[in-house]
């Protein structure tokens, strides 16, 4: 997130990441049973039970869902592969601008199982959605963000840059948005957010083909001069859903076809937008907690309209088609299950908030959207990702002393098949389910065979470094960026066996 304006509402999120003490305009009241705009598949979310215990249900949801926690099982003794003892490592964290003090950080050493095909002078990578291809900007220097910014495209099996920067066009707009290089999900086209540098808050779309060819900005009214745009998802192969700020805390939600350039503002709200569904895209809504003067946080969705019935440059706001979880306690979105409208969120009670707890108890709930039903999956949990092919559940929970620990729930089984304590942040997936990545407090980033439990340390030393593991489009590759020691930034391509 770029440190602009609208990093204010950054501090809305305390250690759940959900609630803070800003000024936000006051919301207006939507409705909190969601309506279906389309029948979701005929799918049963998973209901793990245990019979030796009761479910623990949160104040406001009695009745609402029968799921208790996970049968507890044997977990596989963690062994990672290394050779000498780790040396103790920093939380790696997401890049930001960088400082000199990074020269400090200790050498890198890879594990001897690791093997690192290219390292490039890239601050971040975009993976083709087809083909083991992706291209890269040089954003993050020594000194922060550049504005002479280079384009690389890099293709399997050397992974050699080729520079295919735009000529002539105005793109230091990439280095200060959150837009990025997206590429268009059949990976023929590549959008960005390209501006002139005097204007640093306002960027223009443009596109190009993934050879740096045939560019050109889009001409619709909600494509120019847009302010601080964010991408979002993709709606289907040719229609994109992105957001812009729109100052007081407001985003405003933005759907666009790049064949025919028809558009339309779906919504306005004090929040943010988050990934698509079938038919939903999912928000994280500000809200007032009772007359406390602070701010909680409700997932919502907005329905989406189907591709072919947006009009040419339609720009309008309604906001009666917002549907939030509900008020009665706090939510926020964490995933979608894979081919359906059920939303996987995390809750808790807002009003311990209110009292004075800085840490509430939370809940991993599943929250089937059409129906409103909402079913407690893992009690205690505090974030959660589905893997791409919906037969486990990543999720954390916090122990005694306050340290995340990390579990893998097999779905069908309803058996724990991994854990691991003291990481950092929930893990990232390959696109297959067969492996993911998460970090290791003080071991650095770590990967995880599904199938055995066998877990393999990417660096021996020297993993504070480490951040931002990227998978390919099949599973083949791993990217990981590297912090220098100048404050600059390198990424590292692995080639998973």
């Amino acid at each position: 997130m770029k440190q602009f304006e609208f990093d204010v509402l950054l501090v809305l999120l305390l250690i759940v990441g959900v609630v803070g003490c800003t000024a936000v305009p006051e919301p207006t009241p939507v409705p909190t049973m969601a309506v279906a705009t389309t029948a979701v598949a005929d799918t049963e979310p998973i209901v793990v039970e245990r019979p030796s215990s009761t479910p623990t249900v949160m104040r406001g949801m009695e009745g609402v869902g029968t799921a208790v926690a996970p049968t507890t099982t044997p977990v596989p003794t963690l062994t990672h592969t290394q050779s000498p003892s780790p040396m103790p490592t920093n939380t790696p964290t997401p890049a930001a601008t960088p400082t000199l003090i990074w020269q400090f950080l200790l050498e890198l050493q890879w594990s001897t199982d690791i093997n690192v095909i290219a390292t490039l002078a890239a601050s971040h990578v975009y993976w083709a959605p087809t083909k083991n291809q992706f291209v890269t900007d040089n954003c993050i220097g020594p000194l922060g963000y550049t504005t002479a910014v280079l384009i690389n495209q890099v293709n399997a099996p050397a992974f050699s840059p080729r520079d295919i920067t735009p000529q002539n066009i105005p793109i230091s707009n990439i280095c200060i948005t959150d837009f990025g290089l997206n590429w268009s999900p059949e990976g023929e086209h590549i959008i960005f957010a390209g501006g002139k540098s005097e204007l640093l808050l306002h960027s223009d779309l443009w596109i190009m083909d993934p050879e740096g060819n045939d560019v050109h900005q889009f001409d619709s009214e909600i494509t120019r001069m847009v302010w601080l745009p964010t991408f979002i998802d993709w709606i289907d192969e040719k229609t994109l859903f992105f957001s812009n700020y729109n100052g007081g805390g407001v985003d405003v939600g933005r759907i666009f076809d790049i064949d025919t350039e028809a558009s339309m503002t779906l919504d306005e709200i004090g929040g943010f937008f988050n990934q698509t569904s079938q038919h939903y895209v999912a928000v994280n809504r500000f809200v007032p907690m009772g007359g406390s003067g602070l701010y909680s946080n409700v997932a919502g969705v907005l329905p989406l309209p189907d591709s072919s019935q947006i009009p040419q440059n339609a720009v309008h706001v309604d906001s009666t088609n917002l549907y939030v979880l509900t008020y009665e306690f706090g939510s926020r979105f964490e995933d979608w299950l894979v081919d359906t409208d059920n939303m996987l969120v995390t809750t808790w009670d807002w009003k311990q908030i209110v009292d004075g707890t800085l840490a509430p108890s939370t809940n991993l709930q599943l929250w089937e959207v059409d129906t409103g039903r909402l079913v407690l999956l893992i009690p205690g949990a505090t974030q959660g990702r589905f893997s791409p092919d919906g037969h486990y559940l990543a999720y954390t929970t916090v122990d005694n002393t306050g340290s995340e620990d990390l579990h893998i729930l097999d779905r069908r089984t309803g058996n724990i098949i991994f854990s691991d304590s003291n990481v950092n942040g929930i893990p990232v997936w390959s696109p297959e389910s067969t492996y993911f990545v998460y970090t290791q407090v003080e071991e650095g980033l770590v990967m995880a065979e599904v199938g055995n439990g066998r877990s393999t340390l990417l660096a021996l030393n020297g993993g504070s470094r480490l951040f931002n593991p990227q998978w390919s489009y099949d599973g083949a590759y791993l990217s990981v960026g590297i912090r220098r020691e100048d404050g600059g930034v390198e990424t590292a391509v692995l080639q998973i066996p």
